[in-house]
């Protein structure tokens, strides 16, 4: 079991850095330098290419290991005919899409508070919403509901998830600069909002919730 969140706290310097800033302007400024150095079609390229390897290895790490070759066969809209197979090319392909769409609306707006609650879950929403019903289900038999949080404890392969309830106090404690803002929807009636991210307006017999 996790920790409660208190103990990770503060999750950002709460006192000031000197040292800490100029490492993050150093980092920053190398950044810059390394992308004039690189042709946009280039750049275009290696972001593709790193999108699979996110995929890749986010799923690896959670035991849903597809081939490198499977995921770019996947994107061409050749899938495996052995069942198991194509189901993670699938889980790859509707994490690759989720990503593309996560960049263009930070590309559109730069100052969505991506540590919120709602934020995170209107990924889960997007990821799990491409996949068909049944590679929603899970090895225990539970079918994951597309953009809520889950509300028992879980594990993923050999990963023991953190408590439901740190979850929820994760993002309701996170703070960083005004642009990563933690969103106010907990604070909110359930009738104020969509039904779709918020966690405790998930009817009782919804299936079960974000892994």
């Amino acid at each position: 079991m996790a920790a409660p969140v208190e103990q990770f706290e503060p999750l950002l310097p709460t006192l000031p850095q000197p040292a800490l800033d100029a490492l993050a302007e150093e980092v920053c400024r190398r950044g810059f330098e390394l992308k004039r150095l690189v042709h946009p079609v280039t750049e275009v390229r290696i972001a593709h290419l790193l999108r699979s390897v996110n995929s890749y290895y986010s799923n690896r790490i959670e035991g849903q290991q597809t081939h490198p070759k499977d995921i770019e066969r996947a994107l061409r809209n050749s899938f495996s005919k052995e069942p198991r197979k194509a189901r993670l090319q699938r889980l790859a392909v509707a994490h690759i899409e989720t990503q593309i769409e996560m960049e263009r609306r930070l590309a559109e707006n730069p100052d969505l508070a991506v540590f919120s609650a709602q934020f995170l879950a209107s990924l889960h929403r997007d990821f799990y919403g491409r996949l068909p019903k049944e590679d929603r289900v899970t090895q225990e038999g539970d079918e994951v509901a597309p953009g809520y949080f889950r509300r028992r404890h879980v594990t993923v392969g050999a990963h023991a998830a953190p408590d439901w309830h740190f979850d929820r106090g994760q993002t309701r404690h996170t703070r960083g600069p005004a642009n990563w803002r933690v969103s106010e929807y907990e604070e909110q009636p359930c009738h104020e909002l969509t039904s779709s991210c918020a966690n405790r307006c998930a009817p009782p017999s919804a299936p079960t919730l974000a892994r």
